[in-house]
């Protein structure tokens, strides 16, 4: 099987009868890989392409009341495709019945018999693994949602950027918040900005303060030692004008009263020896510096805490800056790993891009924003990708192409080689065209003569 696949199979023949306006039909495709089914609307070119279809895929294909497609008057409709290469053929023969129960209910019956000449015994499923999903429509993916579009293209390359796409996010949120930090930091700094300070001790000026009290302190007691002795000094020169007095009145006791000078005298040459021995009290100080600079220190120091705040800020921002930076980096080198597992991939389109809210970016340009022919290239070209074992494709409504998709098309379907199979208005004959009219061919693959045949035979004497 697989090497049938790889050959590819193409549809070689067809045969249809009672289906929808179609009496009896039958194609031989001649190994044609663009072909052209053409007619007026109503002339059964639908029909002819869902015959192969329906054929392939069984009564699904026509929905739910798969019956309705049997020609009027009939309770029958046959479908015979003939599928294959050089060196295998596949006939494919399905039958569509109607059904009519004892309740007046119809549904839909039918048979399906395959011929292969390679000898095997196939069946639906067999069947079910010949198309995918762009097979009757390359167009489709067009319509495709961004990441579905984003999941098909990476299926078909064989790639799978998880990890990559979860290291991006990650690190893009990780540079996110370090950005937000270094804007903070930023703010903060420009707040913060001031003149170097160095913060002030209030310990040592208290210190100090504390030291100018004592020493006031030590000021007054050498006062108030010297106040005692001037206020002894005073007091003994009382008395001795008390004893002077008395020794006028009391002779008597002249002796003990001398005695007693005697006794204050050394004593007032004590306090004199003590007078003279203590220093003079200098005048006090004032508070006025310390009280100042303890006042303008908690201003110093909420300076000096800026700066020190601003210096960290400096600091962490610095160590901001440079971590995003890596993280830019960072992402830069898992860009270039994506596109590089693009490069390597199987895909067709190497200079492609994901972006979830767009889709597919091919050439730097979103998917959506090409026009219809390049679409039509890339939708063909990834249905062919897609490498279903029947290289078929069909695109309705070929009448609406202009000129430039028309021919992509099919330079497509020569190119690899691929059946397209395509849908048009009209009647004009041609080498690759079958023409239908009222559910009959009346053309297939029938040439017509260009302006140069015509002038060849004229000159050949053959007109």
């Amino acid at each position: 099987m697989g090497k049938t696949k790889e050959e590819g199979l193409r549809v070689l023949a067809l045969k249809l009868q009672n289906l929808r306006n179609i009496e009896i039909v039958e194609v031989d495709f001649r190994n044609r890989t663009f072909v052209e089914v053409r007619g007026k609307n109503g002339s059964a070119k639908t029909t002819l392409i869902d015959g192969i279809f329906g054929a392939v895929v069984g009564a699904k294909h026509f929905g739910k009341s798969a019956w309705r497609v049997i020609k009027q008057g009939k309770d029958k409709a046959l479908m015979k495709v003939v599928i294959g290469n050089e060196e295998r053929q596949i006939e494919i023969r399905r039958s569509i019945t109607k059904k009519t129960d004892d309740k007046g209910i119809v549904t839909t019956g039918g048979s399906l018999l395959i011929k292969d000449t390679e000898g095997g015994s196939l069946g639906q499923s067999f069947l079910n693994g010949l198309l995918s999903e762009f097979t009757a429509n390359p167009l489709a993916f067009a319509k495709k949602q961004p990441k579905e579009q984003i999941e098909i293209v990476k299926q078909l390359g064989g790639i799978n950027t998880d990890k990559i796409e979860a290291a991006y996010d990650a690190t893009f949120q990780e540079r996110t918040i370090e950005n937000r930090e270094l804007k903070r930091l930023d703010g903060l700094i420009k707040n913060l900005r001031c003149e170097p300070a160095e913060p002030v001790k209030m310990e040592d000026l208290f210190a100090e303060r504390q030291e100018i009290s004592n020493f006031n302190n030590l000021q007054d007691e050498r006062e108030r030692a010297k106040a005692y002795c001037r206020g002894s000094i005073k007091e003994q020169r009382a008395y001795i004008a008390e004893f002077e007095t008395e020794m006028q009145r009391m002779r008597d006791q002249l002796k003990i009263i001398e005695a007693k000078k005697t006794e204050r005298m050394v004593n007032i040459k004590a306090a004199e020896t003590n007078l003279k021995n203590l220093r003079e009290p200098e005048d006090h100080k004032t508070y006025d510096a310390i009280d100042l600079a303890v006042a303008s220190a908690s201003k110093v120091n909420e300076n000096a805490e800026n700066y020190r705040q601003f210096q960290d800020a400096a600091k962490r921002q610095k160590h901001s800056k440079k971590t995003a930076e890596g993280l830019t980096a960072k992402l830069k080198d898992l860009e270039k790993e994506k596109k590089n597992m693009i490069l390597n991939s199987k895909l067709p389109f190497k200079n492609i891009e994901f972006n979830e809210d767009v889709g597919i970016i091919i050439n730097s340009i979103p998917f959506i924003q090409k026009s219809s022919a390049e679409k039509l290239r890339i939708g063909t070209r990834i249905g062919i990708e897609m490498k279903p074992a029947l290289e078929v494709l069909f695109i309705e409504g070929g009448s609406l192409m202009d000129e430039e998709s028309f021919e992509v098309v099919k330079e497509m379907s020569q190119l690899f080689g691929y059946q397209i199979l395509v849908e048009s208005v009209g009647e004009e004959i041609g080498d690759d065209r079958i023409v239908l009219r009222a559910g009959s061919v009346v053309s297939a693959f029938e040439h017509k003569d260009t302006k140069d045949d015509k002038m060849r035979k004229l000159l050949d004497g053959n007109l």
